[in-house]
């Protein structure tokens, strides 16, 4: 789980992780994979205040092969 706060123009002010995966790697690709999605799409009007701070499920799939 990953939580963040974004501005209205969609810029990640902070970023943290709820629920840690217990590997350090994936953990560390949770955090980095918002950053590169920057800038997010912007907010809509109907959603007030200057920032907004959403937790959002992340799910990675190993392949073994």
């Amino acid at each position: 789980m990953l939580r963040f706060t974004m501005d209205r123009k969609g810029h990640v002010l902070a970023a943290s992780l709820v629920r840690p995966t217990g590997y350090a790697l994936l953990d560390e690709e949770t955090l980095a994979l918002i950053r590169r999605a920057e800038p997010l799409p912007e907010p809509p009007e109907t959603i007030p205040g200057s920032t907004l701070t959403l937790t959002v499920p992340v799910e990675f799939y190993l392949d073994g092969h």
